[in-house]
């Protein structure tokens, strides 16, 4: 197992709006003969006639948004598209066909608006090996009791002087395409002339192993003020309770072999390994007062915090774990203060 260092997790500015925290992707469905899962991990790159499914995260002052199938608290926008691109400004973008056409020149439309979308490509392979590596994807949400009678769709493509994004969140999620060696066995098998000579790239840039989301173990360690201290194996999603005024140490390992892969890229014979990265929130949820939100400045695989000194708000810690190649896992614990 691979582990990073140690960070405090510094307190920012308060949050009183909408904060995105991520997408996950997660291949459901494939014509091609390429693996949704390997030990457990979901696909997370994307090949011609596979359906993705796309998750979306969000936290605000009073709560965690996971992703849900539908939330009435919360108004959400999935599109096709990228933030620096996203269609003709007084425009809205029409439904997404299903499948997913791969034209070179994507058109921007919209794919959903729930918590959970899921999008099916279109199998044609040519146009995909004619375009950029990634499908782009562009999510904003906000909570339906904002004043602003605007979207932050229309306000984000085509503000008006004065106007912000204030109570808005706004993320983007490349989906890379891939594995390579699926692709390019593809286009041999139509008959598809490709820029490369197969027979010249390296072996390992021929595999159909796919890139999988993070699977990570995450430990928690509390020293309470009594110098006791406990360690404990964390699932995801669990409740755990500590100790007022204690110590927190909560940290990631990830397989070394399956969370970070060597990678090829198809402009380069040389492999690199796989990076990966960490961001920390802790959101307090409910109650009057505005949440404090705190992140790693640093990314790192393990983050400190100290417990309050008394019962209040329920607390969730949030882990955003991310590698190179755009691959997401979201993993949050709520957490509970026992009476001192």
């Amino acid at each position: 197992m691979t582990a990073g260092c140690v960070e405090p997790l510094p307190q920012s500015a308060s949050v009183d709006v909408m904060t995105f925290i991520g997408v996950e992707a997660a291949v459901t469905r494939a014509t091609l003969p390429t693996p949704l899962e390997v030990d457990g991990r979901a696909r997370s790159e994307v090949l011609p006639g596979d359906t993705v499914r796309l998750r979306a995260v969000f936290a605000d002052a009073t709560r965690l948004y996971p992703p849900t199938v539908d939330d009435p608290e919360l108004e959400l926008a999935w599109y096709v598209c990228s933030t620096s691109d996203c269609g003709q400004p007084g425009v809205s973008p029409p439904p997404c066909p299903q499948p997913l056409p791969l034209a070179n020149e994507q058109e921007a439309c919209l794919l959903g608006q729930r918590g959970e979308v899921e999008l099916q490509l279109a199998e044609p392979l040519a146009p995909l090996l004619e375009r950029a590596g990634q499908l782009e994807i562009l999510v904003l949400a906000r909570r339906v009791e904002s004043p602003d009678a605007r979207s932050c769709f229309q306000r984000f493509i085509d503000p008006e002087p004065g106007e912000d994004l204030f109570d808005c969140a706004i993320g983007g999620r490349l989906v890379p395409f891939g594995p390579v060696g699926a692709l390019i066995e593809a286009a041999e098998d139509e008959g598809l002339e490709l820029d490369i000579d197969p027979s010249l790239l390296p072996t390992g840039l021929l595999t159909q192993d796919p890139n999988t989301s993070p699977a990570p173990i995450f430990t928690l360690t509390e020293t309470r003020p009594s110098g006791e201290e406990r360690s404990r194996l964390l699932t995801p999603g669990e409740r755990v309770e500590v100790a007022p005024e204690s110590d927190v140490l909560l940290s990631a390992s990830v397989d070394p072999a399956l969370d970070r892969q060597e990678y090829w890229g198809l402009e380069s014979v040389d492999p690199f390994l796989e990076e990966l990265s960490v961001s920390w929130y802790l959101v307090h949820a409910g109650g009057d007062a505005p949440a404090v939100r705190y992140t790693s400045d640093e990314q790192s695989f393990a983050a400190r915090w100290r417990a309050p000194a008394g019962p209040g708000d329920p607390l969730v810690l949030v882990a955003q774990l991310s590698d190179i190649r755009f691959s997401e896992t979201i993993t949050w614990f709520s957490v509970d203060l026992l009476e001192p």
